[in-house]
């Protein structure tokens, strides 16, 4: 599991509300689905803060 997807699934635990960015939508949907089943609210962005 990738660093980030963890310390939103332990953030997630806690019961906090989460916003998530990623490049990868597939993934960031998921990781929604995922946090959603365990009663987390959960809103996600697609971008890519990388320097060019």
């Amino acid at each position: 599991m990738e660093w980030g997807a963890a310390t939103a699934k332990e953030i997630a635990d806690k019961g906090a509300k989460l916003v998530l960015a990623a490049r990868r939508e597939s993934r960031v949907k998921e990781l929604q689905a995922e946090l959603s089943d365990i009663g987390s609210e959960v809103k996600y962005k697609v971008t890519d803060v990388a320097s060019k």
